[in-house]
């Protein structure tokens, strides 16, 4: 009995030496999800998805025995949802040879115990049916038919429960502009949370305010604008970004300037308001002047079109105007 054990487990280590991708547990202060064991540029790595990361303080390593492991550096991939993590790793997964694998539409697929097919193969994700997955799976290792790393999950597919969206790791080029230390991840996660508890705020202000009195709980809440900086990674940026650009419209739609100081004349006010929006908006997609003094158009993560017009004369002079969700006449104009 005991050589069949034995010989089980040397089986299993063989299996997993070949390319069974390991996991861990990413657990923080709020969730907990899953890591897949993998090797890039000669270095041991663990891809999970990165919404487990971005708003889960504390953040640690662990395996199944219960041993912890701090991450070290985390590397955010700026056009997926995933983020891979160095930390300090046993010697077991050190030897692993971490191998990724591609897979094709039909190809079989799994996720642990469970077997399913890949669907579709996109850019940055794999479309999987017949893995069904729950809360606390994001992070863990989508595999090929070979046992070794392709994709790691990400969720229900929006609108198909009986799909799953997994983030590719197989074609994942790593950048080392995109890498970040745990202790500055840390403060980027302060200063983000703060951002969008102070926009839940001014949401509050919005439903139970109105005229002046909203003006005055506005100017209060941009006062308290928490101070935040951009770090360099691109990922993390344009999310903080977001966040900012919410405050300077609110800051627009409410006759304020940017820090919540109330101006009255109403060109200064326009020119500084704009150009907060327009800073905060990013690259123009249109641009024009008319008889007032300009529109000027970007495009939201969505992929439609947002625009603002800065009204020299009539009625609002002195507003900005921020269109609704909408395309503009010159975007219908201009698509494919």
């Amino acid at each position: 009995m005991w050589f069949l054990r034995y010989a089980a487990a040397v089986a299993a280590w063989a299996v997993w030496g070949v390319g069974a991708a390991p996991e861990l547990a990413v657990e923080g202060g709020c969730l907990t999800g899953r890591g897949a064991v993998f090797r890039a540029e000669d270095a041991t790595l663990v891809a999970t998805a990165a919404h487990v990361l971005l708003e889960n303080p504390d953040l640690m390593l662990r395996d199944e025995s219960g041993h912890a492991f701090p991450i070290r550096v985390l590397e955010f991939a700026p056009d997926r949802d995933l983020v891979l993590l160095e930390a300090d790793l046993p010697e077991k997964y050190r030897q692993y040879d971490g191998k990724t694998t591609a897979v094709a539409p039909g190809d079989s697929l799994r996720y642990g115990t469970r077997s399913g097919r890949c669907e579709s193969v996109e850019p940055t994700r794999l479309i999987c049916r017949g893995i069904p997955v729950k809360r606390g799976d994001s992070g863990g290792a989508v595999t090929g038919r070979d046992g070794r790393l392709t994709a790691v999950v990400r969720g229900i597919l929006a609108g198909s429960p009986e799909m799953t969206e997994a983030v590719r790791v197989d074609n994942y080029q790593r950048s080392s502009r995109e890498r970040i230390g745990i202790a500055r991840f840390s403060e980027w996660q302060r200063g983000y949370l703060e951002l969008k508890q102070w926009n839940s705020r001014l949401v509050d202000a919005v439903k139970q305010l109105s005229g002046k009195p909203l003006r005055r709980r506005g100017a209060e809440l941009l006062r308290e604008l928490p101070e935040t900086a951009p770090v360099g990674v691109e990922a993390l940026d344009r999310l903080r970004n977001r966040e900012a650009f919410r405050a300077c419209r609110a800051a627009a739609w409410l006759g304020l300037s940017p820090r919540g100081e109330e101006l009255e004349v109403w060109e200064p006010f326009s020119v500084e308001a704009w150009a907060a929006l327009v800073e905060n908006g990013g690259a123009p997609e249109i641009e024009r002047s008319g008889s007032n003094w300009g529109i000027r158009g970007w495009r939201e993560e969505s992929g439609r079109m947002r625009w603002a017009l800065f009204c020299a004369e009539g009625l609002f002079a002195g507003k900005i105007l921020v269109s609704p969700w909408r395309r503009t006449p010159e975007a219908k104009r201009n698509r494919p």
